[in-house]
C-alpha cells in the first residue's frame, strides 16, 4: 500500500489562493476559479477581527492542500459587550483524504468566545453536524408576498445612503447597510415618526423558473419585516422580486406566506444564539455563495 505523506493543517495564507481557487473550483463546479480567487481576495480586504483566521483552514499533504474550509470571522457589539461569530464555508477534502478532514473542524473550535454558524449545510451534513455539537436555530423559511400585506401608513421606503447613517443612531449598522450596499444587496430603510428602521436583503434567482426573489439577511428583529411587510414588499415590486423568503421557526403570524420545514435551516455552536434573520457579513454577501 502506498504510504500517505504526513498531513498538516495550517491556516490559510494569500499565498494559496491559484491553488485553493482550483481545488474549490473542483469541488464546486456551478462557481469558476475565477470567482473563488476573486472571493477570497474579498476576504482579503474586509475588516477582520484581529487574533482569528482571515480565510480558514487548509488540509495539507507532502506540500500540496488537499482540504479547506473557509472561515468568515466577524466581531461586533451587542448590549455593549463585544460579540464575534465565525460563518463557516466551503468545506471540501480530496476523496483520497477524506477520513482526515476533521482536524480543520477541531482548529474553528478551539475558539470558544465565538459562536460558529453554518447557514447553508446541505441534507446529508445534517447528522454529521449534530455530531459536532451544532444545533439549529430556524426549522425552516416562510416564502411570502409581502405586497399583499397592509402594513402601517405613512412610511416611506428609500434605499439606504450614507446620509442616513446619523438617523440610524448605531454605527455599527451603518458600517454594515454601507458594506452589504456596497456588495450587491438590496438595502433598505422604512422612515417613521419614530424614526429609521433598516432593512437588508440578498438577491436570488432560480433560472429555470426565470424567477427573482429577495432573502431577508438583516433586520433588527423578525417583528420589524413582519411589521412593515407591506411597504417593504410594494418597494421590492419595484426591483422585480415579488417574493420574499425569511428564516423562521414555523408560521409566522401576520405574513401572507407558507412556512416550509426543513428549507435552508440554520446552525450554530458556542455560546450565543445567533438572532433569526441576521445573515449579515456571512458566506452570500462576503463570498456571494
Amino acid at each position: 500500500m502506498e504510504k500517505i505523506p504526513q498531513l498538516r493543517c495550517r491556516q490559510i495564507v494569500e499565498a494559496d489562493f491559484a491553488a485553493l481557487a482550483a481545488l474549490l473550483h473542483t469541488a464546486f463546479s456551478c462557481w469558476s476559479y475565477d470567482y473563488w480567487l476573486d472571493g477570497l481576495a474579498h476576504m482579503r480586504d474586509r475588516e477582520s477581527p484581529e487574533g482569528y483566521p482571515r480565510y480558514g483552514f487548509a488540509l495539507e499533504s507532502g506540500g500540496r492542500i488537499v482540504g479547506v474550509i473557509l472561515t468568515i470571522f466577524t466581531a461586533f457589539e451587542r448590549g455593549g459587550v463585544r460579540k464575534v461569530r465565525c460563518n463557516v464555508s466551503s468545506w471540501y477534502v480530496e476523496p483520497g483524504f477524506r477520513g482526515q478532514g476533521s482536524p480543520m473542524i477541531s482548529q474553528i473550535f478551539k475558539y470558544k468566545d465565538v459562536t460558529v454558524m453554518n447557514v447553508s449545510a446541505v441534507v446529508h451534513t445534517w447528522p454529521i453536524l449534530k455530531h459536532q455539537g451544532y444545533v439549529r436555530y430556524s426549522e425552516g423559511q416562510v416564502v411570502c408576498l409581502p405586497a399583499l400585506n397592509f402594513g402601517p401608513t405613512g412610511v416611506r421606503v428609500s434605499p439606504y445612503t450614507d446620509a442616513m447613517a446619523t438617523g440610524l443612531g448605531d454605527p455599527q449598522e451603518a458600517a454594515l447597510m454601507a458594506y452589504h450596499a456596497a456588495r450587491g444587496c438590496v438595502c433598505l430603510v422604512c422612515e417613521t415618526a419614530d424614526g429609521l428602521v433598516p432593512f437588508v436583503f440578498f438577491k436570488r434567482r432560480i433560472k429555470r423558473l426565470h424567477l427573482s426573489y429577495v432573502q431577508l439577511a438583516y433586520c433588527r428583529d423578525t417583528a420589524d419585516f413582519v411589521r412593515f411587510a407591506g411597504p417593504l414588499g410594494r418597494r421590492l415590486l419595484v426591483h422585480g422580486m415579488p417574493f420574499a423568503v425569511l428564516d423562521a421557526e414555523g408560521k409566522v403570524k401576520g405574513l401572507v406566506g407558507r412556512f416550509v420545514q426543513d428549507r435552508a435551516p440554520k446552525f450554530y455552536r458556542g455560546p450565543d444564539r445567533p438572532r433569526l434573520n441576521d445573515l449579515a457579513y456571512t458566506e452570500a454577501v462576503v463570498l456571494g455563495v
